[in-house]
């Protein structure tokens, strides 16, 4: 599918988002449009419905308050070009990423469809992502990686008719030491990434 400066139709989870609102109730439709005007006034156009309701459901279907989150997070989005990473635009070092971080992949999925990641943490290779992976580059490759997990959540939520707009990750510490420290900035740069 052609992407637009969102992503592909499978990034935008556009059937998950479609079953999850017509799921919801009239006060939560309300916010959902009421979000969807805020955004188009304030010149972002065709935002996809999941943006939109990740940020009403982290704040309590608040329009208000999920306005001032997503719109930075729609900066961010479009200056980084997230769109474009699909399934066949990978990062550059995705492949340097997977000799670092060998021992993580998708497992299917849970008994509710959510797409399943597994990472032995404790067996990254922090030597080899310090000497050749910048951090910048690392958070480009973990978004990739989250774009992949929301097109397979997308799979699934056809598959199964229901609205599946997460996934679970596991992380397995075991051998996670200090001996790893150089790794944690790109920890940390991760979790402030997925704070956006």
């Amino acid at each position: 599918t052609m992407a637009s400066k969102w992503g592909t139709s499978a990034h935008q989870m556009k059937n998950a988002s479609k079953l999850k609102i017509e799921s919801l109730g009239d006060d939560e439709k309300k916010a959902v449009e009421s979000l969807r005007a805020a955004v188009g006034k304030a010149g972002y156009e065709d935002v996809p419905d999941i943006f939109l309701l990740r940020f009403l459901e982290n704040k309590a279907y608040d329009a208000t308050a999920a306005f001032e989150k997503l719109t930075v997070f729609l900066k961010w989005f479009e200056e980084n070009k997230v769109g474009e990473l699909t399934m066949e635009n990978e990062p550059k070092k995705q492949t340097v990423m997977n000799k670092c971080i060998p021992f993580s992949c998708t497992h299917g999925c849970d008994k509710e469809g959510r797409p399943i990641y597994y990472e032995r943490t404790g067996k990254i290779r922090c030597d080899l992502l310090h000497a050749n992976i910048t951090k910048e580059e690392f958070e480009r490759c973990h978004v990739w990686g989250i774009q992949q997990m929301m097109a397979r959540a997308e799979k699934s939520s056809q598959d199964m008719k229901k609205p599946v707009t997460q996934f679970v990750m596991v992380m397995d510490l075991e051998g996670f030491s200090l001996q790893q420290r150089v790794g944690f900035p790109y920890l940390v740069g991760t979790l402030a990434c997925d704070d956006k």
